[in-house]
């Protein structure tokens, strides 16, 4: 939040140039306050759980009655009230299409004449890290409505702020449209996984059958293996995400270490899987690490001739297999994965053309979702700079 006003801007306080209310929830015990309720209720799941880049909300999960709304004093805020989460996850804002109350997770805000709906809607989200750490509270943040009223807001005239909430909405527009896409692409090859691994015509085998091993990584760590640099890398489970390597965040042991662990020490090909931290996560070692890669505390195999190795790896992140390693761990809060229960796996096996087919089908699948989300990444980056600009005035709007 700059304190520096721009040329024809002006240094004002929020409490300023919108009206700040809240909200509350009707007694639960009261069915009348609930039952066949058609006044829209927000929480604060009901903003945060909008697709991304989507500001404007028109609709809620729960509706309470009008006589809630009478003997509650609660306030129907008017379409184009912004609504701005303030427990806990604060900081989320979104605007009011139809006449709605709020929780008392909320704050209300009522732009006065010389401030725009949208343009404070922005301002807001992009300044969620400053009223999260405004907030007060020892069990769970809040930002309450006097310190709110008392934060400090760089105002642009109106008619800027219109302009800079408008370039802003195209590029939030942009990202809706292509989280729209990626979810569908998403959709589309879980859906496609699912069937792969469903096919009933092909026999199943145990995995510990179709390996040539199947072993976990360095247990027992000492913290003399451990080096800044200069030695062999090795993965550990926050490496190990769904058909991918997460390699910038290595931790390095010393060549003694290594040699100790030989047996540990991964070559491409082999499919690493999580032990814990959502166990039964795989991905495949790709070529290039044949100068050294060892592994702590996950789980590597090593398929047979007549298993291809990413077609395991794809098999291990389908719901076919997550409801095998649910299953085995007994339904209990049990959260690590070991090699015996991955041994016991059933994975349904086709021949090797049929494996290569199905493989290559869900290699293109994942490289365009990836694509597609590369490409999101890159769009919300360029959103949270130019936010960033447009808001401080360091990038102005001509009329």
């Amino acid at each position: 939040m700059s304190s520096e006003a721009p040329e024809g801007w002006r240094l004002t306080k929020l409490g300023e140039i919108a009206g700040l209310s809240g909200g509350t929830t009707p007694s639960k015990a009261k069915d009348a306050y609930w039952a066949n309720g058609s006044v829209p209720w927000a929480t604060p799941s009901d903003i945060t759980s909008l697709p991304l880049g989507q500001t404007r909300i028109a609709g809620t999960e729960t509706h309470i009655t009008e006589l809630a709304l009478k003997e509650c004093s609660l306030r129907l805020n008017a379409p184009g009230t912004v609504l701005m989460t303030s427990r806990a996850t604060i900081g989320h804002a979104a605007i009011n299409d139809v006449p709605m109350t709020t929780n008392q997770g909320f704050l209300t805000l009522t732009c006065s004449e010389d401030s725009d709906p949208d343009f404070l809607c922005q301002w807001l989200n992009a300044n969620r890290s400053a009223l999260t750490a405004a907030a007060g509270g020892s069990t769970f943040k809040e930002l309450s409505r006097g310190t709110a009223k008392l934060l400090p807001i760089l105002l642009p005239p109106l008619d800027e702020q219109r302009r800079i909430a408008e370039v802003l909405r195209s590029v939030d527009e942009a990202i809706e449209a292509q989280d729209k896409v990626c979810r569908q692409l998403s959709a589309a090859f879980t859906g496609a996984l699912e069937a792969c691994f469903s096919a009933a015509e092909w026999p199943s085998y145990h995995l510990g059958d179709l390996c040539q091993s199947i072993q976990v990584g360095i247990v027992v760590k000492p913290a003399a293996y451990y080096v800044e640099s200069g030695g062999v890398p090795a993965l550990r489970s926050l490496n190990v995400l769904e058909n991918r390597l997460a390699l910038d965040d290595l931790v390095y042991i010393s060549e003694a270490g290594h040699q100790a662990n030989q047996k540990s020490s991964l070559r491409a090909g082999d499919v690493v899987t999580r032990r814990t931290g959502e166990p039964g996560k795989t991905a495949m070692i790709p070529s290039g690490f044949e100068a050294g890669l060892n592994c702590i505390d996950i789980i590597f195999s090593r398929p047979k001739d007549c298993l291809r190795s990413a077609y395991l790896s794809f098999f291990m992140n389908s719901k076919a297999a997550k409801r095998q390693v649910a299953g085995l761990q007994g339904g209990l809060a049990q959260q690590h994965l070991n090699v015996g229960e991955m041994k016991k796996l059933m994975l349904p096996l086709p021949d090797l053309r049929v494996q290569d087919q199905t493989v290559e089908v869900l290699d293109d699948m994942w490289a365009s979702l990836e694509s597609s989300r590369h490409s999101l990444l890159k769009l919300s980056a360029l959103r949270a700079n130019l936010a960033a600009d447009l808001l401080s005035g360091r990038v102005r709007v001509p009329a």
